[in-house]
């Protein structure tokens, strides 16, 4: 578990729960895997409350984040996403969704890590190390089976006397499922996910109406969300691993005190 105090410098800290009966564990607990947790756990506080150039340095099981040139907080909460947090207050809303997305992050970034570690002795992990990514989480894997799954029960349904009315509450369900949960480790694809399954549900009644341009419009609709998604590219989970990845290659440096500095900057044409 991740939390972080403090207002002028942010200070990160990990707990980890250890099995009381087993006294290997409480040896362990300073080890490297303790402060890649750690930091990794910094880089995803990093992503979202700081745009610029940031210093990183681990102080008693600690990691102390300071803002050498930038802006925190409020300047950088544009790249948060509005959900429904946002609604509570025009305050407490955002600050809400400021810290869900941390700790979001900070948990994806852990299980990317263990993965990583995991990936180089198990062939079976390593092979589904690229699906895996895919997804915010590991356990989000369940929705390619969901599709799986809802592709054949459309093929089996779609020539049944209801099969219209099936189809298009298969799709509101999906296109649902897809806005609530945002299984999918980058927000475009979330919100591609969701589109194409909307528009597939009018292409259906299109069809069944017999409305030419809808029909038309629905399928080109995910082209056009796209193209304009193309022009924001980056996003604060690329950031969240980008920091990882720099910081990473850091961690003897970080164990022994010294400091490390890093960029955050999301790069966007738009």
């Amino acid at each position: 578990m991740a939390r972080a105090t403090g207002r002028g410098s942010l200070k990160v800290c990990v707990n980890r729960v250890l099995d009381p009966t087993d006294p290997t564990e409480h040896k362990a607990s300073g080890n490297e895997e303790l402060t890649r947790c750690l930091v990794a756990s910094a880089a995803a506080y990093i992503s979202v409350f700081y745009r610029g150039r940031v210093q990183l340095r681990i102080v008693e099981g600690n990691a102390i984040i300071d803002l050498i040139d930038g802006f925190r907080d409020s300047d950088a909460s544009g790249d948060v996403e509005m959900d429904l947090l946002s609604f509570i207050g025009p305050e407490d809303g955002k600050q809400q969704a400021k810290q869900l997305k941390c700790r979001s992050l900070s948990q994806m970034l852990t299980e990317r890590l263990v993965l990583q570690d995991v990936a180089r002795s198990d062939r079976v992990i390593s092979g589904a190390k690229t699906l895996l990514l895919k997804y915010m989480l590991c356990g989000n894997i369940w929705m390619e089976i969901v599709q799986k799954l809802v592709a054949v029960f459309l093929v089996s349904v779609v020539a049944s006397a209801n099969g219209f009315e099936l189809s298009v509450a298969i799709m509101l369900v999906m296109a649902a499922t897809s806005a609530m949960v945002q299984p999918y480790a980058k927000p475009q694809v979330n919100r591609l996910h969701c589109c194409s399954f909307l528009c597939l549900a009018v292409a259906a009644a299109s069809f069944a109406h017999t409305w030419v341009w809808p029909s038309r419009a629905a399928l080109a609709v995910p082209f056009l969300l796209a193209a304009i998604q193309a022009l924001r590219p980056d996003c604060l989970e690329n950031l969240a691993v980008r920091l990882w990845e720099e910081l990473e290659t850091q961690i003897e440096a970080l164990q022994c005190g010294n400091p490390v500095e890093v960029t955050a900057e999301t790069y966007n044409f738009i």
